[in-house]
């Protein structure tokens, strides 16, 4: 049987080569605020006005939140499940988060004093938040939408054409040779107008080709087919390894 056809064979069960193409674009919508998100310190320096020192100390603030919003976040999702299946809502929902995030992000040089710091902080956090989710969903759903040891290769060669090439090597192009001398050179307020724009617009259109992707698949019976797994019950249950996480 070809990859292109879906079928359910012993412990196995196979996804059509195209959801796997168009659910592998999930990592490539949250990439593209990954690579975004490297022009922040720009932003903050040039235009909200903070020192590269302050940025940096928040910035490593907000990744002290880390080490509890993963194990957080896998909490949430082993409970989660609507009559709308398990991973589609929250891709919709963290990616509307992700634009939320960013319209905060980059209008911090609206406020003023000891709010402009509250509030980049806060965003930066709500940021880390939403970004986890949406990116978590792309490793957790996987064996839900196939669990063929001959398909899951399949997402890595998409995820690296899409995401690798098509997402940081293209970008880096664009902004280059398109949107940077369209503003002088200068990452200005106009630039970041123009080019937070197109990341969002973008991101929204890849998460709903994966959301399309997932669609067949995201239902109760292909959680962890094909899987033995141990059920956490409670964030205690991850106590040991917040403990340990350095």
């Amino acid at each position: 049987m070809s990859q292109n056809q879906s079928s359910t064979t012993g412990n196995y069960h196979r996804a059509k080569q195209w959801e796997i193409a168009f659910f592998s674009l999930n990592n490539s919508a949250t990439n593209l605020y990954l690579f975004a998100f490297g022009f922040l310190t720009y932003y903050a320096t040039g235009i909200a006005g903070f020192t590269t020192l302050v940025v940096g100390n928040l910035l490593g603030a907000a990744r002290l939140f880390d080490g509890f919003i993963d194990p957080t976040i896998g909490v949430i999702m082993d409970r989660f499940n609507t009559r709308w299946g398990k991973f589609r809502p929250l891709m919709i929902a963290s990616n509307i988060g992700l634009v939320l995030s960013f319209l905060l992000l980059f209008s911090t040089h609206r406020f003023e004093g000891a709010l402009q710091t509250v509030v980049f902080l806060i965003a930066l956090i709500f940021h880390k938040i939403v970004y986890s989710f949406q990116q978590t969903v792309t490793k957790a759903a996987q064996p839900a939408l196939t669990n063929d040891p001959s398909q899951r290769p399949l997402f890595s060669i998409y995820d690296t054409v899409f995401s690798s090439i098509g997402v940081f090597a293209l970008g880096q192009v664009v902004v280059s040779n398109f949107l940077s001398p369209r503003h002088g050179g200068e990452f200005n307020q106009a630039f970041y107008t123009e080019f937070l724009g197109g990341v969002m617009i973008l991101s929204a259109i890849l998460t709903t080709l994966a959301v399309i992707g997932i669609r067949r698949k995201d239902r109760t019976e292909y959680f962890g087919l094909g899987e033995d797994t141990v059920e956490t019950k409670s964030l205690k249950d991850y106590w040991s390894v917040i403990k340990g996480n350095k």
